[in-house]
């Protein structure tokens, strides 16, 4: 039974796991967080991103959101209504809209600088996707304040900077509820000076929405590589009603809210603190966090009145991770090939860079939506290329991207991707197909192409726009991740596969 994890996904689309002592946490006690905008249009999801991104700033003066994987983006002249700007007493400011590729670019001249908190709405319809309007509305919130709170570390002092990995089991209060979801390949580093550990961006809940702390949390050496990080330590500052409010990291204990009578956190006033030791392939690991299943003990974050805010995680390790992006020589020949992919009543050809020097091979373009312009570094060995998975981080999403085989039969797994390599021929293929996965633990896949098959030679296409993006194949799986062939009675995730490679999930009740 296959186990499935996606990070693309907002708050219903969580692959959660639910928690029966948690069931009646209060909606009302849901902190507001700025979101990236995941909305449903044509059928499938659109992941949006924006620059900068909601919360504190320290002006406006333009603000660009980019919708991933559209090739096209156009504006409606018929629309009535058009994008606004509304601040905290009712006023509109409109602003200047242009694109660019896929990005609206919303302009202010002059920069709105007076303190407050700003709402952006971008009204459905008025952007057009590949010549299909988007029938959703957007609204981005922003305060401008020139105060900063000092007690939160936004800067570490000058040490040993480690590049790592994400490997959180971290949960969070969900329509009502409290879910679960395992993090990982999420960039993270820490910064080791003489006598202390600073640990960046610990709670990072989800990397599509959700809670970016984007902040260090401090620890003292106790004992050889062992540090202990007493709290409350102040992480993160939550906008709401147009107000600021600092949110502290804490060592948590379960226990039954007294307004609600329903399950939530405390804090350990006993033992507020946590201890983490350096591992020696130097992984930073939370020592004598509790089991996977185990919630009753967690960090997280309260508010300033010492109430938990709703985010927590039950596992906080650091993988270290040498993130070096490949890239073939500056003055290597780059060659001009086509890539074929997809299903064999309907295959679709594109143009992609490849490199030779040696037994090292160099191959740009597998990736098409998210990081087009990455390399992916292989060597030949025998008959085939081995690839190494890494290649590089997607800024727009936030996470490391990895290349791999994946293995749909027999073992239905993650695999090295390999390529047979016909150097006669110039050719080079695979009897599986190739996952574009947001980190090494588990299977999320943003970009999926099938039976790739690579030849020298230019198409001319570079790009590929596909008017119907027909769904050539189908998956079930439960809230916690199982494939189910038959799905009935019940919530379940949908999977689908479209004939360009992309991959599309769906909330359905059966």
């Amino acid at each position: 039974m296959k186990k499935f994890y996606s990070t693309l996904s907002f708050a219903v689309f969580i692959t959660g796991i639910l928690m029966s002592g948690f069931a009646g946490y209060g909606q009302d006690t849901t902190p507001t967080i700025p979101k990236m905008k995941q909305v449903s249009t044509r059928g499938e999801l659109s992941t949006i991103s924006v620059n900068p991104n909601e919360g504190r700033v320290n002006e406006l003066s333009s603000i660009k959101i980019s919708f991933v994987g559209v090739s096209n983006l156009s504006l409606s002249e018929k629309s009535e209504t058009f994008p606004y700007m509304e601040d905290e007493d009712g006023n509109i400011i409109y602003p200047a809209t242009g694109t660019q590729g896929n990005t609206l670019t919303c302009s202010f001249s002059p920069a709105i600088t007076e303190e407050g908190t700003y709402l952006l709405v971008i009204p459905e319809s008025f952007c057009i996707l590949d010549g299909v309007r988007f029938r959703n509305t957007l609204s981005y919130r922003y305060a401008i304040s020139s105060s900063v709170n000092t007690d939160i570390i936004f800067s570490a002092p000058e040490g040993e900077t480690v590049t790592c990995q994400s490997d959180f089991l971290s949960y969070f209060v969900l329509e009502g509820g409290l879910s679960g979801m395992p993090l990982a390949g999420k960039p993270l580093h820490y910064v080791l000076t003489d006598d202390e550990l600073y640990l960046y961006n610990t709670m990072t809940i989800n990397p599509y929405g959700g809670v970016q702390t984007e902040s260090y949390i401090r620890g003292k050496k106790i004992d050889g590589n062992t540090y202990r990080f007493e709290f409350p330590q102040a992480v993160y500052e939550n906008f709401k009603n147009g107000k600021a409010e600092t949110w502290y990291l804490n060592h948590l204990l379960t226990a039954i809210d007294q307004d609600t009578q329903s399950g939530t956190y405390s804090i350990n006033t006993n033992e507020n603190y946590a201890d983490f030791r350096i591992e020696e392939n130097g992984d930073v690991v939370w020592i004598n966090c509790p089991a996977e299943n185990d919630s009753s003990t967690a960090l997280g974050m309260t508010d300033e009145q010492g109430k938990w805010t709703g985010f927590a995680n039950i596992r906080s390790t650091y993988l270290s991770f040498d993130a070096v992006v490949p890239m073939p020589p500056a003055d290597i020949q780059q060659e001009d090939w086509t890539l074929t992919c997809g299903p064999s009543n309907n295959r679709q050809k594109r143009d992609v860079k490849v490199a030779f020097e040696d037994n090292d091979v160099w191959i740009q373009g597998i990736s098409k939506s998210y990081l087009p312009e990455a390399w992916i570094h292989g060597v030949i060995n025998g008959n085939y290329i081995e690839f190494d998975p890494f290649m590089g981080e997607c800024e727009m999403i936030g996470q490391y991207l990895f290349a791999y085989t994946y293995m749909t039969k027999p073992s239905e797994k993650r695999d090295q991707l390999k390529l047979r390599y016909y150097k006669n021929e110039n050719a080079m293929t695979s009897n599986h197909d190739i996952l574009i996965n947001p980190n090494e633990y588990f299977y999320y896949a943003v970009e999926y192409y099938e039976r790739p098959e690579l030849t020298k030679g230019s198409t001319g296409i570079k790009s590929m726009v596909f008017d119907n993006d027909e769904i050539v194949s189908s998956k079930f799986y439960t809230l916690d991740g199982c494939e189910v062939s038959d799905p009935c009675n019940g919530l379940f995730i949908r999977e689908d596969h479209t004939i360009s490679g992309k991959i599309i999930r769906t909330k359905i009740i059966k």
